[in-house]
């Protein structure tokens, strides 16, 4: 639209499932095991957002909103239990969010240089779908957090008889330093749960050449 300085798509999805699978952790005679098991019945509800916007020369504008809601409509570990009302869906998150805004220079002699700026936000999650099996399920939950980042870029470096191209970019990562839990094992028969983090504040140079 306004002269393609503005794409926009948008899209739902409705999805039902039957004898979902999920794996949990389960007491053994070595400690524990993982096993895959039918879950039962299970719905995604939801939808996505994404807008790209142009407002002047040089600048572009990337919008990404998505949402979905899951259910467990049937989740029987035995012929007589059904825990769908208290089961949670593990490594999902309802809510994500990514917007990118970036500047692109004029061509110069030397390449193209972009600054662009990023920031995504990750709604809490669950790592396991069984409390029952999973006491520590609450205890290791990822609460929803902010990743922020930046990025300069100079590129079509000329590499004159060399190559075609070169491209260097400066880039950082999780600006903020958060703390970001991105797994969890539940060891319930063992008596406790652990949690594994991403990296923290992270600076570097990337380097790539054309031949």
């Amino acid at each position: 639209m306004f002269d393609r300085h503005l794409r926009v798509n948008v899209e739902g999805f409705y999805t039902d499932y039957t004898d979902l699978q999920v794996s949990v952790l389960e007491p053994s005679t070595t400690g524990t095991q993982t096993i895959t098991g039918n879950a039962g019945k299970a719905r995604y509800t939801g939808g996505e957002f994404e807008m790209a916007v142009l407002p002047l020369k040089g600048w572009e504008v990337d919008v990404t909103v998505g949402y979905v809601i899951p259910k467990f409509l049937e989740y029987k570990t035995s012929a007589t239990t059904d825990i769908a009302d208290i089961a949670k869906f593990g490594s999902t998150s309802k809510a994500t969010t990514n917007l990118r805004v970036q500047y692109t220079l004029p061509h110069l002699a030397g390449g193209d240089l972009t600054l662009a700026g990023n920031w995504a936000y990750l709604s809490s999650r669950y790592f396991g779908s069984n409390p029952l099996t999973a006491p520590f399920l609450q205890a290791i939950r990822a609460p929803g957090w902010n990743n922020v980042g930046a990025q300069i870029t100079l590129a079509n470096i000329p590499m004159g008889s060399i190559g075609k191209s070169l491209e260097v970019q400066l880039y950082g990562k999780n600006l903020l330093n958060s703390f970001q839990r991105v797994d969890g094992v539940d060891f319930g028969s063992l008596g406790y749960g652990v949690n594994g983090y991403g990296p923290g504040r992270e600076f570097g140079v990337a380097l790539s050449a054309a031949f």
